[in-house]
């Protein structure tokens, strides 16, 4: 859900953290990359799979580069909208 529509405080999650990166709270919790990782393992085939590699040791630190980089990046992307500007 959009952060902005949710209860942070219920969730231990603050502004200014859901802001910066995408958040995941479930049975384990994770920002960015890892959240990422942990969203694609709770769905259907093939995608817990994508997640389990995506969150190995020296993968997930790759995936956080590209987190960022895309996270930076995505108002100027292929199929960008101006939902994806930042305000």
């Amino acid at each position: 859900m959009p952060w902005q529509r949710a209860d942070l405080d219920s969730l231990g999650l603050t502004e200014a953290a859901c802001s910066e990166a995408l958040q995941f709270v479930g049975a384990q919790r994770g920002a960015g990359a890892v959240a990422v990782g942990l969203l694609l393992r709770a769905g259907r085939a093939p995608w817990p799979l994508v997640g389990r590699v995506l969150l190995l040791p020296g993968v997930v630190q790759v995936a956080g580069v590209a987190y960022r980089f895309v996270a930076a990046h995505r108002g100027s992307l292929p199929g960008a909208t101006p939902a994806c500007k930042l305000p």
